[in-house]
């Protein structure tokens, strides 16, 4: 297929390469995953109090990867967000 030439095929399987680019969940010392995603919880928190991930860079519990699709990214903000206002709030009731 180098070479131009073509090939008809009932179907193909594309394996692609996937490498997450979190370099500051090193600095922070954040837990990673083999895909090197930030392991959170249902709700965005990480390993650090105080820290949250959201998005494609944050892979949730029982998920095999990361869930990269927008709207999906968006939603996980909006949770690790409240968890982090709920967290600020309980931090000062205490």
């Amino acid at each position: 297929m180098a070479g131009g030439e073509e090939l008809a095929l009932g179907g193909m399987i594309v394996k692609t390469d996937w490498q997450q680019a979190t370099p500051f969940a090193e600095q922070l010392g954040l837990e990673m995953s083999e895909l090197g995603a930030v392991l959170v919880d249902g709700f965005g928190r990480t390993d650090v109090p105080g820290v949250y991930a959201a998005g494609d860079m944050a892979q949730g519990p029982g998920v095999p990867m990361p869930m990269a699709a927008v709207l999906v990214a968006a939603s996980a903000g909006l949770v690790a967000a409240a968890a982090c206002v709920q967290d600020a709030a309980l931090a000062r009731i205490a």
